[in-house]
């Protein structure tokens, strides 16, 4: 370490312990009147002081000269701010202002990590809204989903710093701890100080990609999983055999208004709090008086000790599943897309929700040329009918959402009506079929030809012969061909 760089971040910790220590002392000596002191206030305007001095200057002039180079760039005032930003983000302000001043040479080893760390580590909170759990934390590997108590949130948000030097970032714990999260980590680059950005790549300023959330992509990942299970509002629970009664019956999924993401960049300024406003609230009435005492969450899907069970079960073992095809798509991203536009389909409403679950369908099951609805419909049918009856029944719900689908995209008056119904048949399709390919894909990858991945072509050709010629297609994809097949109970729960 340069020793311009030691002195003058010893000259800076210097005159920060002689105004926030003296200042600390002097209003400990008022006794009641410190009562009406406004602390973040006075700290805050103490702070800003010492960082219009001399001191603090000299110590980014020489920060920025040691450490500015390969990586970091020399722009003075992205040096100013990351420097503000680790005295303000580590504590040491307040720590000293509260008489518990921090080890000077601590202070010093930390501030040079903090300027030397390339990787930084993102906490993703995303809560989930409408749903209940029966447990606390669960665990899934890659992800948990936990429900935080909030003075565990105000940890993991650093209210305490934010309240006094970022009050845009702090947040109402109160409004959160009801909430379960979505609550997974990762490592990304640290980001790098002093060069100009733009906020989009110029070579692709003519590029259109396709996206399928707004969420971070680690969240849109772990979604994959999640979205999958069967949910449904408790109210929907249950099957009837009245047609147009089960015409009526919709479906009902978790909802995320917004992400949190925080950082351990102590160089970097914290992101704003989101609008709480845009969390779904119901009036908690007191049961004994019938009294509105406040708001609450709006609870659609309760799962209890069973279907909390259920849940987990399930997202375990297809978390698996997905896992295991996790080297097969980097070679044939077979389920990339459809996967993409399953999760689309999840957050979106209306008609566009049954577009895009026709349209994972078509992903999986489509190929081009005459005939495509029929051929779609027999794959459906068959890979989800036991036997012809079920096949029949199949073949006609899905002609009857591809007509809607067709009459959406190309304009065309619709000649029946739609109902909530036809959009939770058009998830359940796209479901099951989904998780059917993800055990399929699994046998395939665990078959007799592992060093050669097939084709999505070879992989769908069983689909379309005759039981005979079924097993001979499959002989080299699958050891052991499951009774039945396509057709395989276990392969569509």
């Amino acid at each position: 370490m340069p020793d311009d760089l030691e002195q003058a971040f010893h000259r800076y910790i210097y005159a920060v312990q002689s105004k926030l220590q003296k200042r600390s002392e002097e209003v400990r000596t008022k006794g009641t009147l410190r009562l009406h002191v406004n602390e973040a206030m006075e700290l805050r305007t103490l702070v800003d002081e010492l960082e219009n001095e001399a001191e603090f200057h000299q110590l980014v002039a020489e920060t920025r000269s040691s450490f500015s180079g390969d990586y970091h760039g020399k722009n003075e005032s992205a040096w100013q701010q990351a420097v503000k930003n680790f005295f303000r983000r580590s504590e040491y302000y307040s720590d000293l202002f509260k008489n518990k001043p921090p080890s000077a040479d601590t202070a010093l080893q930390n501030y040079c990590e903090a300027l030397q760390k390339r990787e930084i580590r993102i906490t993703y909170l995303a809560p989930m809204e409408f749903v209940q759990f029966a447990e606390q934390s669960m665990d899934f590997g890659a992800f948990q989903i936990r429900r935080f108590s909030a003075n565990e949130l105000r940890g993991i948000f650093r209210n305490k710093v934010n309240e006094v030097f970022y009050p845009w970032a702090d947040i109402d714990v109160e409004q959160l701890k009801d909430y379960w999260f979505v609550y997974l980590t990762e490592l990304a680059p640290t980001p790098k100080l002093g060069w100009v950005y733009l906020p989009f790549d110029l070579s692709q300023l003519d590029r259109v990609s396709i996206e399928y959330t707004r969420y971070p992509k680690a969240i849109e990942s772990t979604l994959q999983h999640l979205t999958l299970f069967d949910w449904q509002a408790d109210w929907w629970k249950g099957l009837s055999t009245d047609k147009e009664e089960e015409l009526e019956k919709g479906w009902r999924g978790f909802r995320i208004p917004f992400v949190l993401m925080i950082d351990d960049n102590l160089l970097d300024s914290p992101r704003a709090a989101p609008d709480l406003l845009r969390l779904s609230k119901e009036p908690f009435v007191d049961a004994l008086t019938g009294e509105e005492i406040g708001e609450s969450p709006m609870i659609y899907i309760h799962l209890k000790n069973d279907g909390t069970d259920s849940f987990k079960a399930f997202i375990q073992h297809t978390g698996n599943l997905l896992e295991n095809l996790r080297a097969m798509e980097n070679e044939r991203p077979f389920l990339k897309i459809p996967l993409g536009y399953f999760v689309k389909a999840f957050f979106t409403k209306g008609l566009e929700q049954l577009l895009w679950h026709i349209t994972v369908l078509e992903a999986l099951l489509g190929e081009k040329g005459k005939g495509v609805t029929k051929r779609l419909a027999r794959r459906v049918a068959y890979i989800l009918g036991k036997d012809e009856d079920e096949r029949k029944a199949i073949r006609e719900q899905f002609e009857e959402l591809y007509d809607f689908r067709c009459n959406l995209v190309h304009g065309n008056p619709f000649q029946e009506q739609t109902y909530v119904g036809h959009l939770r048949n058009a998830r359940n399709l796209a479901r099951r079929i989904l998780l059917w390919f993800l055990h399929y894909l699994n046998e395939i990858q665990a078959g007799p030809s592992k060093e050669s991945i097939p084709t999505r072509e070879e992989i769908l050709k069983p689909l379309d012969l005759e039981q005979n010629s079924k097993v001979r297609a499959l002989a080299r994809l699958i050891d052991n061909l499951p009774v039945g097949f396509p057709y395989v109970r276990e392969w569509l729960e």
